[in-house]
């Protein structure tokens, strides 16, 4: 009962009070957004630090830690990023996410103020997106004023030729003999194509065995009697409605 109830009060270690360094490289962002690393989840103001194959990477307890880049010419260190996230800790294709402070830069100075040693430059660490250039407000200008362009009166028709035709006078022998030259055609062609379909039809006909000949002499004796008959019965009825007519009246 003892030895458990110790066990129960005993805490789990908490983190280290000694800071931690680690050595790791900048990996391209198109490459830890691939299908097999993290699936497009790495997002344009982030960036990846690690390796491949694992090993080295953050863990629980340092979100917000930096990462910095020492400086080649002089003795310091450029603070580029800040640890963000990550699946797991040191597994392969699983590397550390950290946010650029190089796509806030403008933000942070504006926030902290300025160095005590002067201006420092940006920060030169390779990332993935740029800083956003600055919006400049178009410049407006006044429209143009032009004076109106006036066109010259337009002369008015006089009455003389205000008339859209002119007066030719042909001679009367001459315009009748080109409209009777114009008749002359028309029953000329008339009489053509009347003797085509009566030629056509002979042929036709002659082509035509007798008996189907009967048959069409025969239907036409049949629909002309027809006729016949359907034009004396029209007579009939109109004449007895004359009469009923006559009578009523």
């Amino acid at each position: 009962m003892m030895k458990m109830k110790k066990n129960q009060n005993r805490r789990p270690p908490g983190p280290r009070l000694v800071l931690q360094e680690a050595k790791v490289r900048l990996m391209d962002v198109q490459l830890c957004n691939s299908s097999r690393w993290y699936g497009g989840a790495v997002q344009p103001q982030d960036l990846c630090a690690g390796y491949p194959r694992g090993g080295i990477d953050t863990c629980q307890g340092d979100i917000g830690g930096p990462l910095v880049c020492k400086d080649k010419t002089r003795d310091y260190f450029w603070l580029v990023g800040l640890a963000s996230w990550g699946k797991g800790c040191a597994g392969a294709r699983r590397p550390g996410i950290f946010t650029s402070t190089q796509r806030f830069h403008s933000w942070i100075r504006a926030h902290a103020g300025p160095s005590p040693t002067g201006p420092a430059p940006a920060p030169k660490a390779t990332l993935n997106s740029p800083e956003p250039p600055e919006l400049v407000p178009p410049k407006l200008e006044p429209p143009k004023l032009e004076p109106p362009k006036l066109e010259p009166p337009k002369p008015e028709p006089s009455a003389e030729s205000s008339h859209p035709f002119m007066d030719i006078s042909f001679p009367k022998e001459t315009l009748t003999g080109f409209l009777r030259k114009l008749q002359e055609h028309g029953e000329h062609r008339e009489n053509r194509e009347k003797r085509e379909h009566r030629e056509k039809r002979e042929k036709r006909e002659k082509r035509e065995n007798p008996e189907n000949r009967e048959h069409r002499e025969h239907r036409e004796k049949r629909e002309k009697r027809e006729k016949q008959e359907n034009r004396e019965n029209r007579e009939h009825r109109e004449n007895r409605g004359n009469r009923q007519n006559r009578e009523l009246r």
